[in-house]
C-alpha cells in the first residue's frame, strides 16, 4: 500500500509519501459475515441518531 499526501501552505509545497508492506491474510466465511453484520449495526445506530 503507498500513500501520498500533498500539503500545501502559502506557496511551500510538501509531499509524504507513505509505504506500507501488507501480507495477505485468509479469512473464514464467519469472520466475513461478521464484519458486515458489524457494518449495518454501525449504520442502524447512526442512522438513530440522525433521526433523533
Amino acid at each position: 500500500l503507498e500513500v501520498s499526501v500533498k500539503l500545501q501552505v502559502l506557496k511551500q509545497l510538501r509531499v509524504a509519501t507513505y509505504c506500507i508492506e501488507m501480507e495477505p491474510i485468509s479469512l473464514e466465511r464467519i469472520d466475513v459475515l461478521e464484519s458486515k453484520m458489524r457494518d449495518l449495526q454501525d449504520e442502524v445506530d447512526q442512522l438513530r441518531e440522525d433521526s433523533e
